[in-house]
């Protein structure tokens, strides 16, 4: 399984590597803006998330501010109630004070007054008109003894009663009061309690915050002996003035907590002290705030985890109470509707990625196949196929299109001048040959009588020079013959006499033809002919000229001594003739020109043998174009075997 996908991952690295059009393509057309796309989208999708966050933020926010201002102004209403009921307390405490001040005076004033004149009617300043109505009725210095008493025993009650009056009227106010604590410098000058069984240290620490409160405003202290009771003290004009609050009653923080303008179900809202340790409503687990108070970031969020839930919550105090106001909601119910938004964006951006990539694919496949088209038909028309023409179908621009029919018109243009050069050419080399056969016709004549008739006429030196140009003259003559053959096969003028032809007749005339070169190379000649072989169709001129061009081949490119070894056999409706020698064969990245015209084996074993390459080229037309192949098998130093096939007479 690894394997297969490290071939597939080196295919592909390859594919990096090379210096392809389409790679260059890919690489600087179409990854530049795909990157720039991605970066973009990337730096929007943050921007959107820090633009979520922050709206969460204000909206939390919101919330935690209104909270937090409409428990400030109820702090500082109760701080004023408190202050003026602190105020009405003293002054109350400062009347009754002053009455009974009042009520020792006259009484010493009337008690003089009445053992001088022994009459309180007439004392001066009215003095003993408080204890009138018990003077009246005898016994002046005892009664009026007793009526001072209880004088100060009803301004004690009357003190007491409007006090009660007073504080009754604060707790009316302020259901959830505990105590109310007036204090002066140096002592407690008056206090109530709604909670008859307090402890009495709860009590004690109470008076010593009154105590504190002389100097500093304190808001919002919970008690060390009772968590859930919150301590106000202030200073006033006289002294000091405390009060304590049940911190859980519904008249307290409950209305405020309640009108927190969030959604409740969603999110949360938490009242608590700056260190935590108390909040309302009372929780069991302050995960839900304490992180929040301890940590936030830049868009002012504090941003936690508790419960294996993320939470994003606002944190906003109530003035200089040591209280605040906590806001929060899971992340994902918080910015639920921003991640919408966002998968949107993202799913949009892949869309559009995507189909950036799809169309880009488009543009470079057409692109690069238009091009491919175009290479392709240039390495055709390089090759010499001018009768190709570019498929302009296929382009995929116009440009391409234009480009396309430019080089058909070329290509047709070139091979409209190549066909009269080449007609020329054959024209040509008709006339020349033909002008040159007669000429040399006489020649060969007149070389072969002075051969023949002239043997005592001659030395030896001139008979070996005659004989050097007599052969000379042959091997010419045999070039104008392929030269002829050529121009006719190639004119189109070529014509074949196609008869009944036995092969095996042939060969063995053909043989024979061959015997002296065959002895003079010392090149022995086996034909193996079958008895009964069918007869073939063919040109009888044509074929002796195929056999006479693989025989001398075969004997010409052969060792001394060699063989060359001549079957035939039928092959379908085919007769199979086989040539086979032991001579020098061919080596394998030539054999594929070997039957191109003027195609010679070029190696340094064959240099001084003669040769035109124009005998395969015509012995394969010839074969051809009587209805057969022609093929061969060769090994470079053990020899070479043609094939060739001519169909059997029917008729």
């Amino acid at each position: 399984m690894l394997k297969p996908l490290l071939i597939i991952l080196k295919q592909r690295l390859q594919w990096l590597r090379r210096p392809s059009l389409q790679r260059r393509f890919f690489f600087r057309v179409l990854v530049p803006p795909f990157v720039i796309m991605l970066l973009l989208g990337i730096a929007g999708f943050w921007q959107l998330d820090g633009a979520a966050r922050q709206s969460a933020a204000n909206d939390l926010r919101r919330a935690s501010v209104t909270t937090a201002a409409k428990l400030e102004r109820e702090f500082a209403l109760r701080e004023t109630i408190l202050k003026t009921t602190g105020n009405e307390l003293f002054a109350i405490k400062s009347k009754y004070q002053g009455e009974r001040q009042q009520l020792a005076s006259d009484r010493t004033a009337c008690a003089a007054f009445v053992q001088k004149n022994s009459n309180f009617s007439q004392a001066p300043n009215n003095v003993c008109r408080s204890f009138a109505w018990q003077l009246a009725a005898g016994g002046q210095q005892q009664v009026l003894v007793k009526a001072y008493e209880e004088q100060l025993v009803e301004l004690a009650t009357r003190e007491r009663e409007t006090v009660r009056e007073r504080l009754d009227a604060f707790v009316e106010a302020f259901p959830e009061t505990i105590n109310l604590i007036i204090t002066d410098e140096t002592k407690v000058i008056s206090q109530a309690s709604s909670n008859a069984d307090q402890a009495p240290e709860i009590v004690a620490e109470l008076t010593k915050i009154a105590a504190e409160g002389l100097k500093t405003p304190i808001e919002g202290r919970v008690a060390s002996g009772d968590k859930r009771q919150l301590v106000f003290a202030y200073p006033i004009s006289n002294g000091a003035v405390l009060a304590s609050y049940n911190i859980d009653h519904s008249n307290f923080l409950r209305q405020s907590w309640l009108e927190t303008p969030i959604d409740q179900a969603k999110g949360y809202t938490v009242i608590a002290a700056t260190n935590g340790a108390v909040s309302y409503p009372k929780l069991d687990n302050n995960s839900l705030y304490q992180p929040a108070i301890a940590a936030k970031d830049s868009a002012g969020l504090s941003v936690f985890w508790a419960g294996g839930v993320q939470y994003l919550s606002v944190v906003e105090p109530i003035g200089a109470s040591g209280w605040v106001v906590v806001v929060g909601m899971p992340a994902v119910t918080a910015l639920a509707t921003v991640t919408m938004v966002q998968l949107a964006a993202v799913g949009l951006l892949g869309l559009l990625l995507v189909s950036f990539l799809w169309v880009g694919a488009l543009f470079v496949h057409r692109t690069i196949r238009s091009i491919l088209v175009l290479v392709s038909g240039s390495l055709v028309f390089a090759n010499g196929n001018l009768a190709y023409r570019i498929n302009t179908a296929q382009m995929g621009d116009g440009e391409f299109e234009g480009l396309a029919n430019v080089m058909n018109s070329m290509a047709g243009r070139i091979q409209e001048a190549e066909k009269e050069i080449e007609q020329k050419n054959k024209e040509f080399i008709s006339i020349a040959t033909h002008e040159i056969k007669a000429p040399m016709t006489a020649i060969i004549g007149n070389l072969s009588m002075v051969l023949e008739d002239g043997m005592g006429q001659q030395d030896d030196q001139a008979r070996l020079l005659t004989g050097q140009a007599y052969a000379g003259t042959l091997r010419l003559r045999d070039l104008v013959n392929e030269l002829l053959d050529i121009a006719r096969l190639e004119s189109g003028k070529a014509t074949y006499n196609l008869t009944r032809i036995n092969v095996d007749k042939e060969i063995q005339a053909m043989v024979e033809l061959q015997k002296v070169p065959a002895q003079e190379k010392t090149v022995t000649i086996d034909y193996q002919l079958p008895n009964a072989l069918p007869a073939v169709i063919a040109d009888k001129t044509k074929l002796e000229i195929i056999l006479t061009n693989f025989i001398s081949n075969a004997i010409k490119y052969n060792r001394s001594p060699g063989m060359v070894v001549i079957t035939c056999e039928v092959d379908g409706n085919f007769v199979k003739t086989a040539i086979s020698d032991t001579g020098l064969g061919i080596p394998p990245e030539q054999q594929a020109s070997m039957f191109q015209k003027f195609f010679r084996v070029e190696a340094e074993d064959r240099r001084g043998i003669p040769g035109t390459g124009l005998g395969m080229y015509v012995t394969k037309l010839f074969i051809e174009a009587m209805g057969g192949k022609l093929w061969f098998e060769s090994e470079p130093g053990k020899g070479t075997t043609f094939y060739f096939t001519l169909p059997i007479a029917t008729k």
